[in-house]
């Protein structure tokens, strides 16, 4: 595998962190690697964990990230009742 094909399916991500430093030119197949959230974001879903399989092929579903800050907000609209108006 090659680096550049893993920066180019996994560094676009605006939620995530690639630690590039770690990764050379050419990737080793069976070699691992793991992304993060960035800093205040927490993994909704797909995987943080990616693998080299073949010359081109990277497993792992790509991650979603979103902050907290807005999760917190979506949970707490999904908990609220609706109002009800009642007629008198």
């Amino acid at each position: 595998c090659y680096r550049i094909e893993l920066l180019l399916r996994f560094d676009n991500n605006t939620t995530t962190l690639l630690n590039k430093s770690r990764i050379s030119d050419e990737v080793a197949v069976n070699t691992g690697f793991g992304l993060e959230c960035k800093s205040q974001h927490r993994l909704v879903s797909g995987d943080l964990n990616v693998t080299c399989t073949s010359y081109a092929g990277w497993t792992g579903k790509f991650p979603i990230c979103r902050q907290m800050d807005r999760l917190l907000q979506s949970e707490r609209k999904k908990k609220r009742s609706p109002r009800r108006i009642t007629r008198i």
